[in-house]
């Protein structure tokens, strides 16, 4: 399996150094190179998933395929070098993702026509290079590998709508590229801060992955043990009956209790960090999403983009924000994110799903409603995953390879009417579904997917993330009411996208010069079948994936409610100031108040 991820990296850079060195004054032949390295990549991730089905569940921090070749050292021991490598692998969480790079990247080619400007070897060399730093951001397990390869996709997006995008096109260009430096700047501050605070500098910094992950998970134990020491201390102090045992009890309960006051005071300190590396690190990952109010390059690129770049772009690209937060913030960081997650970054999700939504309802033009409905349901998954639970954070991974398979179903729908048609205004479509009808029922099936009916893939992911955030207490249930309305809004817009173009009299604008407008052909159906078998598949049994899923996003949900036991005395200890109230009434009584329990906190709920 390693050699399977090295060559998802190097086969398509080695395609765009054939398409440089070979097919400068061939287009056909441009195009071929491009097709075969994407190709060849897509029947790769295809070998990986069924590789991953066929064996046993997934273990949590197991990484398939791990290959790790320091770059460069900072220090450590000889059986654990620290420092820069070259570090990947595979899990749960990237499985997904990696089979959607494969899957669009050679589809969104393959519908393209040959006369098409994008088909220059320019542009060819480009989409290949950019293939390749998408599998390597999801493959990394390196921190700073990982911003190398998330930075670096910048450039190839630059380049292919600044040299073929639409009329605004250095605009739309310039903007995203701004954008994404000035949030990637921070977001590179808040991983060398995270490297520095957690791997520590007498050793040697460290920015593997994992190893910081547990570095996290080890920081909080000494907080865990003294919660316990002192519940216990507490239940001695209620069961003396002497009064020296009283006395010793008492000496045993203070002791553990200023001891715990001690390490509180130490871990804010930390806590205060955190926040700031948070808010870091979120910067540059809420760019690429786009999250509220950071979004306003996304219209705009998605408008001016070469369309077959821009089904990549909302498909795939968007997801790389999304999994930096679960592969990234939420473990290196619990303590923030029990503290700011939800309250932040879902009020933020939640409003960009009824943006998105309202927006794209008022939208005229096909490519603009894509790229807002995008917005709505790029917010289903952030809301999913800002739960913190094990139901929301599966149905936040889940929702991603939904919204990848549905929107880019989506937008190849968009790609091949702009192949044949001049122009993607809505309202100069009508009955389309009369005379194209396998057309017809693509649309159909995509746009019922896109709404959420039950049986297709994105009602799954949408439910689950709404249920996960409603378990995160009263404002967890605030949150997902009214990002529920989304659900309403999506059918809204989507259902008067497919009654306005494909149903009604026929009204059908005149085919692009020199070509005849048809309905989809057999190349076209053997991109699109396959992708609404995904949708029937991921919906009908979602489990088939979940249960890919479960074993790391469980990990992660434990770390997070460990964080919050940490910060509050979690649901089944007293809080710190509870326990203070019982140490004065102890002065008096001889004897603590027994503890009052608070209200119990779901943060643990389960996929089903």
């Amino acid at each position: 399996m390693k050699e399977a991820l090295l060559a998802l990296i190097g086969i398509p850079l080695l395609g765009a150094l054939l398409t440089l060195l070979t097919a400068r004054s061939n287009r056909d032949w441009a195009r071929t190179i491009a097709l075969a390295s994407t190709g060849l990549t897509f029947l790769i991730s295809v070998a990986l998933v069924l590789a991953d089905m066929a064996g046993a569940a997934g273990v949590a921090g197991q990484y398939h395929g791990e290959t790790r070749r320091l770059i460069l050292g900072t220090g450590g021991s000889p059986e654990s070098l620290r420092g820069i490598s070259f570090h990947i692998g595979i899990d749960g969480i990237s499985l997904g993702l990696v089979f959607l790079t494969g899957l669009l990247f050679p589809a969104a080619l393959l519908l393209t026509r040959k006369e098409a400007n994008i088909n220059d070897w320019g542009f060819l060399a480009w989409y290949q290079v950019l293939q390749a730093l998408t599998f390597g951001a999801f493959l990394s397990l390196d921190l700073i590998l990982f911003y190398v390869f998330f930075e670096l996709t910048l450039i190839p997006l630059f380049f292919m709508i600044g040299g073929w995008g639409g009329s605004m096109k250095i605009e739309a260009a310039t903007k995203m590229f701004l954008y994404g430096l000035t949030g990637s700047l921070f977001t590179l501050g808040g991983i060398v801060g995270a490297s520095l605070a957690l791997g520590g500098m007498e050793k040697g910094c460290d920015f593997s992955i994992p190893r910081l992950v547990q570095v996290a998970k080890d920081r909080g134990k000494p907080m865990e043990e003294l919660i316990d020491r002192v519940e216990k201390s507490r239940e001695a102090l209620k069961h003396t009956k002497t009064d020296l045992e009283n006395k010793t009890a008492q000496a045993k309960f203070d002791e553990a209790e200023h001891e715990l006051l001690q390490k509180r005071n130490a871990a804010s300190h930390w806590l205060n960090w955190q926040t700031v590396l948070f808010l870091m690190l979120m910067a540059g990952f809420a760019v690429k999403i786009p999250i509220i109010p950071v979004h306003f390059w996304q219209p705009m690129a998605y408008r001016e983009a070469p369309i077959a770049l821009t089904v990549v772009l909302s498909a795939v690209l968007a997801k790389m924000g999304l999994f930096g937060v679960v592969r990234i913030v939420l473990p290196l960081l619990p303590e923030a994110s029990v503290r700011l997650a939800t309250p932040v970054l879902g009020t933020l999700a939640t409003i960009g799903i009824l943006y998105g939504g309202l927006a794209a309802l008022g939208a005229s033009n096909i490519r603009t409603m894509l790229a807002f409905s995008s917005i709505s349901h790029l917010g289903f998954c952030l809301l999913g995953m800002v739960s913190l639970n094990e139901t929301g954070l599966s149905a936040g991974v889940l929702q991603m390879v939904n919204h990848g398979i549905t929107t880019g179903g989506l937008w190849l729908l968009a790609l091949i009417l702009l192949e044949r048609f001049p122009t993607l205004e809505i309202h100069t479509f009508s009955g389309m579904g009369g005379r194209f009808k396998a057309m017809g029922v693509v649309a159909v099936l995509l746009t019922l997917s896109s709404v959420g009916l039950p049986g297709l893939n994105s009602f799954v992911g949408e439910i689950l993330s709404l249920m996960g955030m409603y378990a995160q207490g009263s404002d967890g249930r605030q949150l997902a009411v009214l990002a529920s309305l989304g659900l309403i809004l999506g059918a809204w817009y989507m259902l008067n996208f497919l009654l306005r173009v494909f149903y009604g009299d026929e009204r059908i604008p005149a085919s692009v010069p020199v070509r005849v407008a048809c309905d989809l052909s057999r190349r076209e159906l053997s991109v699109f079948v396959p992708m609404i078998g995904l949708c029937f598949l991921l919906g009908l049994a979602p489990q088939v994936f979940l249960k890919r899923i479960s074993a790391d996003t469980h990990a992660v949900a434990a770390e997070l409610s460990e964080a919050q036991f940490r910060a509050t005395g979690s649901s089944h200890l007293a809080p710190l100031e509870l326990a203070n109230e019982s140490h004065e009434a102890s002065a008096h009584k001889g004897k603590p108040a027994a503890p009052r329990k608070p209200a119990p906190q779901d943060n643990k709920g389960g996929a089903h």
